[in-house]
């Protein structure tokens, strides 16, 4: 490999590395958005929360897709190597129909073809941090 190429991987995978942490950070601040939204649930109307919270679920949803995309487009370009338990929530973020979160366990359960999935999202976070400190 010439020092070109060495030097353009570098800078692929340093850019990679980056949407990592933007998208952990956008995941973060979507689940706390969601938290805030149930501590006001005395204060709000319902008619407003189920809107902001059904939003919130959309959001978490695709940053959550993003992020498992751009861990699998690091694996593929052989950056990182993604364990087993960790490559199946990827693939079932990816691919998922349907998508719940439940807000006291932090966990998603995602729909699709292969059914029902749980993802542990404590987990799924924990590895993508660890990518986005390489």
């Amino acid at each position: 490999m010439s020092e070109t190429q060495k030097r353009t991987r570098k800078m692929k995978k340093q850019c990679f590395i980056e949407a990592v942490e933007a998208n952990i950070n956008q995941v973060e601040m979507v689940m706390n958005r969601i938290d805030k939204i149930y501590d006001r649930e005395d204060f709000i109307a319902d008619h407003y929360l189920e809107l902001d919270l059904e939003e919130s679920y959309f959001d978490l949803e695709i940053t959550l897709a993003l992020l498992a995309v751009l861990l699998r487009k690091m694996s593929e370009n052989s950056y990182i190597v993604i364990p087993e338990y960790i490559r199946d929530d990827v693939n079932a973020l990816i691919h998922s129909a349907r998508f719940e979160y439940d807000t006291q366990e932090r966990f998603i359960r995602v729909f699709s073809r292969r059914g029902e999935e749980r993802i542990k999202l404590d987990k799924f976070l924990v590895f993508a941090k660890e990518v986005s400190n390489l």
